[in-house]
């Protein structure tokens, strides 16, 4: 993931606009080499991140996040007359 501003407003001493790309470092070097007016950008690590969080909390003792798929056990999650799955917390 990567922020970037473009433009620069004077007044504000601040990007105009921030432009918010994903993808591969390439991917995300290649959209901010295709948008005039630059300013500057900075990328982030988001795995990096989420690894570095669960390590901390497995060193605090507090259990690793619940999968999405694991919500089912989290709510009870009925079928609607429809057939449409409903959540009742």
């Amino acid at each position: 993931m990567a922020v970037g501003g473009v433009g620069w407003d004077v007044s504000k001493k601040s990007p105009k606009l921030l432009l918010v790309t994903n993808g591969t470092v390439d991917e995300i070097a290649q959209d901010f080499r295709s948008t005039p007016d630059v300013v500057g950008f900075f990328t982030v690590n988001i795995s990096d991140i989420i690894r570095r969080l669960r390590a901390r909390a497995h060193a605090a003792g507090d259990p690793p996040p619940l999968k999405w798929s694991d919500l089912r056990y989290v709510f009870d999650i009925q079928e609607d007359c429809n057939g449409k799955e409903a959540i009742q917390a």
